[in-house]
């Protein structure tokens, strides 16, 4: 390669990495690795479904991230393509308890209902006051995730209509 051609080739690569520098990598949407514990008064609640939900009225889009709380009442959020954490802005956060969710039927191998198991037993009552599972009624508005870890406690107030 000619020594004229040599120096525009570096000064064009030069100046490519400089734009690409300064316009930055498109890494999509950033996320804030978020744990926490859910009480309902000071005693940890296990199989719950914690739901972070980006709240589009203040501007935050984005997949919702979800968690189950284990017997310490611990959660830790993942999206549903595993991403760990939830997006940075401000969610909505909504908490169902699984216990009161009705059983699906038993189905054989062939997806048929099985016959002769006897009848399923009936949901539990909910532990989580009914508000706490509407998106719309949900008093836990405003939750700010932030780049980085964090840690989201939330003590479910008895108050609240179940």
């Amino acid at each position: 390669m000619p020594t004229a051609l040599r120096g525009h080739g570096t000064r064009l690569l030069f100046g490519l990495l400089c734009t690409a520098s300064l316009t930055g990598c498109n890494r999509g949407p950033q996320f804030g690795e978020v744990s926490g514990t859910v009480t309902l008064n000071g005693k940890p609640l296990s199989d719950l479904e914690v739901v972070f939900m980006p709240d589009p009225e203040v501007g935050t889009s984005g997949p919702a991230s979800s968690a189950y709380t284990n017997e310490k009442g611990e959660y830790q959020l993942v999206t549903a393509k595993g991403q760990r954490g939830a997006i940075v802005g401000t969610h909505r956060v909504c908490i169902r308890d699984l216990a009161a969710l009705p059983l699906a039927p038993m189905l054989d191998a062939e997806g048929n209902p099985e016959r002769g198991r006897g009848p399923r037993p009936a949901p539990k009552p909910s532990r989580v006051p009914a508000a706490y599972t509407s998106s719309h009624e949900t008093p836990l508005r405003a939750v700010e995730v932030k780049p980085g870890e964090q840690t989201h406690n939330f003590e479910l107030s008895p108050g609240k209509k179940t």
